[in-house]
């Protein structure tokens, strides 16, 4: 009976792939299918009186997380960050509760793995093949971008090509080749530079590490070369993304010169105070024009390690490489995977997406470390029982975010002069939602409501900072008559991003408002110069405008 409790909980762990693609709320059910995974984890520990076992990797995880926690905490953030603090604990709880078992099960865990990897893509490509939209809206939908789909792609496929052969099929060298083909062409066809990569680093270590069959070693000679080569050229295809992410790090560079190097400058505050770096840049002459031109809002570094030490330190970092360095050692057929996730990171940011994560975390639940923190069964309770809370407050939480948000959504719609005092009563569990921040901000904005629009935007400084944060902050002075911060913080978005439109017309209509024509005229200027990054209709009108007052004042 045991035995068929925890075999049911491993499938139910796997089962978290297959509700992510049926949930038409993916963003938010991450949360709540992982906090009620780890409630029945719990239940099972407690039930079945097993004692608590933490492996060197939990211990370091947690240590991390601790200091994490202490930063948000003597910033006064605690209010802010709660809830992907609470998500990070609980991914790093999960990883404890499951080791033991999967380790005990490994057979099991390898079969449900390459079933419900199966299954995953199969229900997959029945929405790509019976939904009326295009592939890309789908991938979108549930992976954020099409680089994110073809990392999980490759990082899955690479797994099951490891599972099939620990499992000792007949054909696996045939299987494992057909599985790292389609991972291949699959990240070809989507240009991801960061999947190419991964199989590259992936293919070039087994090679060099423990090859054993010399009849194929000349083909994965050949692969390797051509997936380098790919990378390459995917570089340099896409060139201006490519230029973009440099331009990122020698920002992220500049950020680690001016802050506190030991410590950071605080958990999940790079997407705050990276645009404050980039509008210096500007402002100080360290972009080019080519820069000017590629330049955008981003909240990652597109280098874990970097954006790390920029918001945990020197001591996050250390701690950090502390952690990859166990993972690495105890990784056993696990080795090359890791290397290779390992040299991803150096260009992307797979740790900001749950579904890698949480894939990546599965398959670490089969390290074994050989130190382990062993508990008696009566701390182990108590533990199980403390977890038992923290999980539960953690689904109360996830629960009150979806169910006030969409009351908020449908507010905004139906009834939006209730919104302020919904708002209000419930700000505590909205205040780490930007976009919804936004729009009730600007919901205040056009009624009139200035003071409300700034108290919103101070919940929002904490957060998150770009463009069209501090443009909409300055049309809010200048509806309060202060003219003067209201052009300083329009000068602030144009700054953060010089390559927008919209914020220097808009301040091409504060200079014609107030009847100083000849800034208005050097601002019409810059943007009849200025580059269509991504042509439209509107900055076609815009463009337009201004070519009839330059005319008009010749």
């Amino acid at each position: 009976m045991k035995e068929i409790v925890e075999k049911s909980l491993i499938v139910l762990s796997f089962l978290y792939f297959i509700f992510y693609l049926c949930s038409n709320i993916p963003i938010y059910f991450n949360s709540i299918y992982l906090f009620v995974l780890t409630i029945f984890w719990v239940i099972y520990y407690v039930i079945s009186k097993t004692k608590l076992e933490i492996s060197s990797i939990l211990i370091l995880s947690l240590i991390l997380l601790i200091y994490a926690c202490l930063q948000v905490v003597v910033l006064g953030e605690l209010e802010y960050k709660k809830y992907s603090l609470c998500c990070v604990l609980n991914l790093i709880v999960l990883l404890g509760l499951i080791s033991p078992i999967f380790y005990k099960h490994k057979i099991f865990v390898f079969k449900s793995y390459l079933f419900t990897m199966f299954l995953f893509y199969a229900i997959l490509i029945i929405l790509f093949c019976y939904r009326k939209i295009e592939m890309s809206l789908i991938i979108e939908q549930y992976f954020y971008n099409s680089g994110v789909f073809a990392v999980f792609v490759t990082i899955t496929m690479i797994i099951g090509s490891i599972y099939v052969k620990e499992l000792k099929f007949r054909f696996f060298l045939f299987v494992n080749f057909i599985l790292l083909s389609l991972s291949f062409v699959c990240a070809l066809f989507l240009a991801s530079r960061t999947s190419i990569l991964i199989l590259a680093s992936y293919t070039f270590i087994v090679f060099v590490k423990r090859i054993r069959y010399k009849s194929i070693k000349k083909y994965l000679y050949l692969f390797t070369a051509i997936s380098f080569i790919l990378v390459g050229l995917t570089f340099f295809c896409k060139k201006e993304s490519t230029n973009g992410r440099f331009f990122i790090w020698k920002t992220s560079f500049y950020m680690v010169k001016e802050m506190p190097v030991l410590f950071g400058v605080g958990y999940n505050n790079f997407p705050v105070l990276y645009p404050k770096y980039q509008s210096l840049m500007y402002k100080n002459g360290k972009m080019s024009k080519e820069e000017i031109y590629l330049v955008d809002n981003t909240s990652v570094a597109f280098n874990e390690y970097l954006q790390i030490m920029i918001e945990l330190g020197l001591i996050g970092l250390l701690l950090f490489m502390l952690i990859i360095g166990v993972c690495i050692y105890h990784a056993g057929k696990y080795l090359e995977l890791y290397i290779a996730v390992c040299i991803a990171m150096i260009v992307s940011y797979l740790l900001h997406s749950t579904i890698i994560v949480y894939v990546l975390l599965l398959n670490l639940a089969l390290v074994r470390t050989s130190l382990m923190l062993k508990f008696s069964r009566k701390i182990s309770v108590i533990i199980f029982v403390g977890l038992m809370i923290l999980s539960l407050y953690m689904l109360h939480l996830s629960l009150n975010k979806i169910i006030l948000s969409n009351n908020i959504t449908y507010l905004l719609k139906a009834s939006p002069e209730k919104v302020n005092k919904y708002y209000s009563i419930n700000e505590k569990f909205l205040c780490e939602e930007p976009v919804l921040l936004f729009k009730i901000a600007e919901y205040n904005y056009n009624i009139g409501n200035i003071d409300m629009a700034f108290n919103i935007l101070k919940n929002l400084d904490h957060i998150m900072r770009n463009d069209k944060i501090e443009l909409f902050r300055g049309k809010c002075f200048l509806k309060k008559d202060n003219w003067k911060l209201g052009e300083e913080y329009i000068l602030l978005s144009i700054s953060i991003c010089p390559n927008r439109f919209i914020n220097r017309y808009e301040l091409f209509k504060v200079y014609q408002a107030n009847g100083l024509n000849f800034k208005a005229i050097e601002v019409a200027k810059e943007i009849f110069c200025l580059k269509e990054k991504v042509p439209s209709i509107h900055t076609s009108v815009i463009k337009d405008e201004i070519k009839k007052f330059l005319n008009k004042n010749k």
